[in-house]
């Protein structure tokens, strides 16, 4: 899903396959557990403010449980603001957003993999630095595999 019609053009005709659709995280026409895994590839520092509970409450709905949460954006060590240098007038909002789903107990952090924005090396800049984190709603140990 994506809010650009450019967007959803381009991916359908990268790949005829897959189903794409128009919209916004904020409102998803889709059932309540619908999904096992739900992404968020690096968009979330866009969201904006007013609109963001209701994003993290969208994707609790539709992801079933037990399901993954597949989280991609900026992890900078303290939440701030930046202008969005892409466009004048907009702002990014660069926070470890798995926390908004970590307060509720029904989620579990099961791995996060941090990484550079900017450069092949590590940045020494914590404010452009960027991690995926997977976390499972539900009970980690009827969803993760185990070793005996």
């Amino acid at each position: 899903m994506d809010p650009s019609r450019k967007a959803i053009a381009s991916g359908k005709s990268l790949y005829p396959g897959i189903h794409l659709s128009l919209g916004t995280a904020d409102k998803l026409d889709f059932p309540d557990g619908y999904f096992h895994g739900v992404i968020f590839g690096f968009c979330l520092y866009l969201v904006d403010r007013s609109l963001l509970m209701r994003v993290v409450a969208e994707a609790d709905r539709v992801l079933a449980t037990p399901g993954k949460l597949i989280i991609t954006d900026f992890a900078p060590p303290i939440p701030h603001r930046r202008r969005f240098h892409h466009q004048r007038g907009l702002w990014t909002y660069k926070m470890a957003y798995p926390n908004l789903w970590l307060a509720n107990p029904s989620y579990t952090l099961a791995e996060k993999i941090a990484f550079s924005h900017q450069d092949e090396a590590f940045t020494d800049d914590q404010n452009e630095r960027i991690a995926t984190w997977v976390l499972i709603k539900g009970d980690p140990y009827l969803t993760l595999p185990h070793k005996k």
